[in-house]
């Protein structure tokens, strides 16, 4: 990602106002999207499943350091969605997602932050039905204009829709 032909497709986009929708799956290439929104602050990025917690193993670092330093990024958004990672080895659990969510939300604020079903992947670890009640669960504590931002402002927004 940071080789300078794809910085230069990125410089495109951005010039597009086209958004960069970013699938890390490793720490290193969350550090790469970082790098990315650093270099090219008018390229709107958002990183899809959450940057990919460690929910499976329940671990936090580098994972939590990393979506902190990617937050720092004003350009960058995330979606609160499980990634084809997760779903594999994982049945959805919102009380296991709950202190990923609340980390983001911390670090990316409700403005900065959109709700994804990741249909139909999803269905290999849970419903539908069972994944957007999770979702709605763990934005629930926020005020009626945040949840709004989440569930689907952020991607209107965002997206220019």
């Amino acid at each position: 990602m940071l080789q300078g032909r794809v910085q230069d497709s990125l410089k495109r986009l951005a010039a597009q106002r086209l958004v960069f929708d970013a699938i890390p799956v490793n720490p290193r290439q969350l550090e790469a999207v970082t790098e990315t929104a650093r270099r090219l602050p008018d390229l709107a990025i958002v990183i899809n499943h959450l940057g990919r917690p460690p929910v499976p193993e329940q671990g936090w670092e580098p994972w939590a350091s990393l979506i902190a330093r990617a937050a720092a990024c004003p350009n960058v958004s995330i979606k609160l969605s499980a990634g084809l990672d997760i779903v594999m080895r994982w049945r959805w659990s919102t009380e296991a997602m709950r202190r990923y969510v609340d980390h983001v939300l911390d670090h990316f604020g409700p403005e900065r932050i959109m709700a994804a079903s990741n249909w139909p992947v999803i269905l290999l670890g849970g419903s539908f039905v069972d994944l957007w009640r999770g979702i709605t669960d763990l934005v629930s504590r926020l005020s009626a204009d945040e949840r709004a931002a989440v569930l689907g402002g952020t991607a209107e927004r965002v997206y220019r829709l």
